[in-house]
């Protein structure tokens, strides 16, 4: 077996969300005896290996092998920074390594479209998302699935797992990779607008920002993305109510609350019908329930490669064994995403589309 890489240990410890001292108690070593493992200074005995495989939840086999690529930490842009603790944050970026990981190893298999994400980090959000809608040739029409337009302009999508439920998404660029996750477990309009907030800051903040400000100008890059102003003005209501909104937000599949936001930000609606109109959203309790829901986004890309997978008897345990990867895990950063239900032997069934375009076996 290869040596015992000390960095996987770091690695599987912050994923699973345990401090120093917590491990070194479970593991039944002193915190300098764990300390000397982290910094590889000695491993691990046999004995100790095993526990820690037990207490963490990954192979024996993840803590040997090379270094594993992390998201940079300073270049990742997360939303809800305030209520956002240092280790659910560190958790979600160990997540991303592992979903780099397992994008390197489809991507030995199969050719993903090229990604091709613009970056107008000088232009203002509104005048970005217009570059942006007109660079990927999208017109002013509304967009029928953000997921299926990140992907195929190559934005590696994938979950935020069930155990981060406060995060709404993060991003970051790695080298010319963009990666994009989103919590799968908000509502559909909540994610679709999450989506297209997380594309925002990888244009208009390719290094990375967490400033109120960058938030504010991802949430008006998401805005104006998702409602062009040419088509809200063409086709929102003309004496706006909330009866005529939950009709009229079908066509963008957005949330009440960020239809009435675009409205007033076009000057469709006044300052004292947009407060007026918060005030009936809020009595209804559409602020936190959303009438009319929309229908869930599901990966495109990640479908085809699951279903092709299938095809050669490839199951979703075959892959976390290749990866050295606890098999939940793969699960995980495909939830929401891809519909997964085990089968006999670990196999997957998934609901494929019947093109496969722009995807295809190396």
């Amino acid at each position: 077996m290869p040596a015992f890489n000390p960095a996987r240990l770091d690695l599987a410890r912050r994923r699973r969300g345990k401090t120093k001292g917590q491990l070194a108690k479970e593991l039944g070593v002193s915190p300098r005896t764990l300390l000397a493992y982290q910094r590889g200074e000695t491993p691990p005995g046999p004995s100790v290996l095993e526990l820690m495989s037990q207490r963490l939840g990954f192979p024996v086999a993840f803590f040997a092998g090379d270094d594993l690529e992390e998201p940079p930490v300073d270049g990742s842009s997360f939303r809800s920074m305030t209520r956002l603790t240092s280790q659910r944050r560190e958790r979600a970026l160990a997540a991303g390594t592992l979903a780099m990981e397992l994008s390197n190893w489809i991507e030995t298999k199969f050719k993903l479209p090229t990604p091709s994400v613009p970056t107008y980090a000088t232009l203002d959000p509104e005048t970005a998302a217009a570059a942006v809608r007109s660079e990927w040739e999208l017109g002013e029409l509304p967009i029928k699935n953000m997921i299926h337009v990140a992907e195929s302009r190559g934005v590696r999508v994938f979950s935020l797992t069930e155990d981060c439920r406060e995060m709404d998404a993060f991003s970051f660029w790695r080298e010319d990779r963009p990666y994009i996750f989103l919590n799968t477990m908000k509502s559909a309009e909540h994610s679709r607008f999450d989506c297209a907030h997380e594309i925002g800051h990888l244009v208009l903040h390719p290094r990375g920002s967490k400033t109120r400000m960058a938030e504010f100008e991802a949430d008006q890059f998401a805005s104006a993305f998702l409602m062009p102003e040419g088509d809200v003005l063409a086709n929102a209501p003309k004496s706006p109510s909330v009866g005529s909104l939950i009709q009229a937000k079908r066509r963008w599949n957005v949330s009440l609350a960020a239809l009435v936001y675009r409205l007033h930000k076009v000057g469709v609606v006044t300052e004292w019908q947009y407060r007026a109109l918060f005030v009936e959203l809020s009595k209804h309790g559409y602020r936190t329930r959303e009438p009319n829901p929309a229908q869930a986004e599901r990966s495109q890309a990640l479908a085809k490669v699951l279903g092709m997978l299938k095809d050669e008897g490839i199951s979703r345990a075959e892959i976390a064994a290749a990866l050295n990867f606890p098999a939940d895990e793969i699960g995980k950063l495909l939830f929401g995403l891809v519909p997964l239900s085990p089968l006999p032997g670990g196999a997957v069934k998934t609901e494929r589309s019947a093109s496969r375009e722009h995807l295809r076996v190396v």
